[in-house]
């Protein structure tokens, strides 16, 4: 008979304690977050107050000014590669222009004492 109550006395003990490591354990899932919010839950509301509408709007206005900032970049980085596929192509016909005269000349020259 003692021998039973002491079986029973560590399997309660040993299923207390696998519990208790349970609720104090890292949850690494979102599944134990969501089964640990429905145990332990508190909430509370901020009125609408000045500062914190304030702060709303200047988050707002923050994540706005970055949204263009961003436009901006990415349109300026197009004007520059613009302006250098312009500058490549005009050094390119610059060089054909100059060897056509080159060679142009070459040629006359060459006609000249014939």
């Amino acid at each position: 008979m003692f021998f039973q109550k002491k079986i029973i006395v560590w399997l309660f003990l040993g299923v207390s304690l696998f519990e208790i490591s349970l609720l104090f354990d890292v949850r690494k899932n979102h599944v134990d977050d969501v089964f640990f919010a429905d145990l332990v839950s508190m909430s509370g509301v901020v009125l609408p107050n000045p500062e914190n509408t304030l702060l709303k709007q200047l988050r707002e206005k923050e994540a706005q000014l970055t949204l263009q900032e961003r436009q901006l970049l990415k349109r300026e980085n197009a004007t520059l590669m613009i302006f250098l596929y312009g500058f490549v192509a005009w050094s390119v016909l610059l060089c054909l222009i100059g060897l056509n005269f080159y060679l142009d000349y070459r040629h006359r020259k060459g006609q000249r004492f014939l």
